[in-house]
């Protein structure tokens, strides 16, 4: 319970970050998705639950701060992460593998936000900027989980 209400802070922290005022800070065509990028930084450390957990929080989050049809961005973010944790375990393994899988993951969702609207070079950008963003999370992550290691607060 207290990984779904750290999640859910988080997610919140994240989803006004991203809906206020990161379009203004980076420039609307750098955009990334936060949300996504904090879900595959899971992914990365190999933490499916606490992937797929916080990116049903998340997408339930932009979708209520944003236009969205509720549960929508959810089903996209989780739809893919179950596609590629399936692609990761049976076709291709490595770190080339999930970068891509990111990338791949926020062109998908931002084009069918969009409805296919946006141009290639927007969706490139966005998708680079989602990929950095997440390898960030997964390196704050790993920081935060091995301070708590070890102060003995995890074990």
């Amino acid at each position: 319970m207290k990984k779904v209400l750290i999640l859910l802070v988080v997610n919140i922290f994240l989803v006004l970050v991203q809906g206020s005022f990161l379009r203004e800070l980076i420039g609307a065509v750098l955009m990334p998705n936060l949300v996504i990028a904090f879900a595959f930084a899971f992914f990365f450390a190999d933490r499916e639950y606490l992937a797929l957990t916080s990116a049903f929080i998340g997408g339930l989050l932009l979708d209520l701060f944003g236009f969205s049809i509720i549960g929508f961005s959810s089903l996209i973010i989780i739809a893919s992460l179950i596609f590629f944790k399936f692609v990761k375990q049976y076709l291709f393994r490595g770190w080339v593998a999930n970068l891509i899988l990111v990338f791949l993951t926020q062109i998908l969702y931002a084009n069918i936000l969009s409805g296919f609207s946006q141009t290639g070079h927007q969706l490139l950008y966005t998708g680079l900027t989602t990929l950095i963003f997440s390898i960030l999370f997964l390196l704050i992550n790993e920081k935060v989980l091995s301070y708590f290691k070890k102060s003995g607060y995890l074990s």
